[in-house]
Formats: C-alpha cells, sequence, structure tokens
C-alpha cells in the first residue's frame, strides 16, 4: 500500500458486532490504520475494544454526539491518512474490498468517494441498493421502504431513484453512495469540509456527496469491492429515537438541497410529521404485541 488509509467506525452499543467487522478489516485489507469513536455505549463495546484489539486507537466520548460528530472525530485523529474509509461497525468487509477501493481511487483522482458493493447477509445472496440517485420530492413517495415502490413495482420513480435501469454489476458514477461503507479522500474533504454535524443520524452521506459533485468531485459505486451490513443494529436500541433523528435529518436535508421554493414548505413539514407520527405508532404498537405474545 503506497499511501495511508485509516478506517473510521462510529460504534453505539455494537458489542455484539463491532469484532466481527474488526476482525474483518485485517482480512486481505493490508495496512488499515484503524480508529474506533465510542459514542457512550453502555453495553461494553469500549471494553471489547480495548481487550481484543489493543492495535485499534479507541476514542470513548462521554455523550451520544452521533454519528457525523463521530466521524469527524475520528478523521482529526489520523492527521497523516490520505483516505478514510467509514465503515459501520454491524458491517463485514469482505477480503481485498479496501485494497481494491483504494487502487481504484489511486488510479482516478477524480474520485472523491468511493462506495462498494453491499450485501444483506454473509452468503452474499442479497444486494442492499446502497447507491441512489439524489432525493426528490417524489422520493418521500417512491423511495427504498415505501409502500407505493412495494405496490407500484414497475414505476419510473422507484426505478430512477434506486438506479434499477443501470447495469450495478461494473463500476458507476451516481449521485450518492451509503455511509455505511465508503472510502473519502482528504483532498476532497479540505475542499468541502468534513461531515455536517447537525446530522446527528442519517442523511449525512447524502449531504456529503451532494457537496462532494458540488465541488467537482465523482462518486462512484464500485461493486468489486463487497462488505456485508447487517443494517440498523445500533437503531434497534433505540428505535424512537433513531425515528425521530431520522425525521430531523430529512427535514435538514430538504432545507440544505431539495427545497426549491417556500410554498412546498407547509407539505414537506406536514407530511413529515404525519409520517413521523405513523411510524412512532407502529412502533409502539410492534412492541406492545411483543410483549404480550414474548415474540420479537
Amino acid at each position: 500500500m503506497t499511501v495511508d488509509v485509516a478506517a473510521i467506525i462510529v460504534s453505539f452499543e455494537s458489542r455484539e458486532y463491532i469484532a466481527a467487522c474488526l476482525d474483518s478489516l485485517r482480512q486481505g485489507n493490508g495496512q488499515v490504520r484503524v480508529v474506533v469513536v465510542d459514542n457512550a455505549s453502555s453495553d461494553g463495546t469500549p471494553q471489547v475494544v480495548r481487550e481484543r484489539f489493543p492495535d485499534v486507537t479507541l476514542v470513548p466520548l462521554p455523550q451520544n454526539r452521533g454519528f457525523a460528530a463521530g466521524v469527524n472525530r475520528g478523521i482529526r485523529e489520523c492527521s497523516g491518512a490520505t483516505f478514510f474509509f467509514l465503515v459501520n461497525p454491524d458491517c463485514v468487509v469482505l477480503p481485498g474490498a479496501v485494497l481494491r477501493m483504494l487502487a481504484f481511487a489511486q488510479d482516478h483522482p477524480e474520485v472523491g468517494i468511493l462506495g462498494p458493493r453491499v450485501f444483506d447477509d454473509l452468503q452474499c445472496q442479497t444486494v442492499q441498493p446502497s447507491c441512489r440517485r439524489f432525493p426528490t420530492l417524489m422520493t418521500a413517495l417512491f423511495n427504498r421502504h415505501s409502500l407505493f415502490t412495494k405496490l407500484f413495482k414497475g414505476n419510473v420513480f422507484s426505478h430512477d431513484y434506486l438506479y434499477l435501469d443501470q447495469d450495478l454489476s461494473r463500476p458507476l458514477a451516481v449521485d450518492w453512495v451509503s455511509g455505511s461503507a465508503m472510502l473519502v479522500r482528504r483532498g476532497m474533504l479540505e475542499q468541502t469540509g468534513l461531515l455536517d454535524e447537525g446530522f446527528f443520524f442519517l442523511c449525512e452521506d447524502i449531504d456529503l456527496c451532494w457537496r462532494a459533485h458540488r465541488a467537482g468531485w465523482e462518486v462512484i459505486y464500485y461493486p468489486e469491492a463487497s462488505v456485508v451490513h447487517f443494517g440498523g443494529k445500533s437503531a434497534e436500541r433505540v428505535p424512537y429515537r433513531a425515528l425521530v433523528a431520522r425525521h430531523r435529518a430529512m427535514l435538514r436535508l430538504y432545507r440544505k438541497h431539495i427545497r426549491k421554493t417556500p410554498i412546498t414548505d407547509p407539505v414537506v413539514h406536514v407530511g413529515g410529521w404525519l409520517r413521523l407520527g405513523f411510524l412512532l405508532g407502529r412502533e409502539a404498537l410492534r412492541r406492545l404485541i411483543s410483549l404480550r405474545t414474548g415474540v420479537r
């Protein structure tokens, strides 16, 4: 490896998954410096890192400051790194993934952000849609998890947003890639600035890619490198807080990048609050049924 790369992992209540993530970074990925920034976990995550991975730099924070702030703290810890590999603690990095992304980035100096293919499972049978086009107001109705996308599978809005009209078996220039795993160039961050800490949880990856494009950098989906992402494990510990944080993040993204006219503000805000209320109610009902039946 001819350049310095640092893996930044922001953990919160990640004891169950952090060891597998850190072990995977050692498998065929070269000499990667690893920094774990822990957002005040109470489940023993820092102890696992200290005891099992003494070569990892652990930065324990006294309170949960969110994902973006955690990443920024990790980046500041690695002043000499040329690239940063941001990866969630509930990910397993497949052998050679970091080296392949790094080689591609070195050969393509115009690339600021590189996102690998992301699988749902260790058998690598189900691929997550980890690259997407920038959201619009229509994305609220036709996003990855929406009812309309499930009911009308052939609709043009979902196909466009999720790049279902493209060949995702080869590298592709895209609008944005998932922050669950991405390689970021320091030179780009020096132009765009670090992650926006106003995003406590979610949408900070979309915002960073949006700013990268505006600064003239390319964002590439790179399926020749792969990770497995089990998805949302930290959020499951605090479901209500996670839903509220998601709602706030989406509103912040709307104000920063999507809003064209104040005429749309009432629709966006009312729709957002209705959606949040529905999701909170659904989660409360799910938990009530779980308590009564004993089935999680």
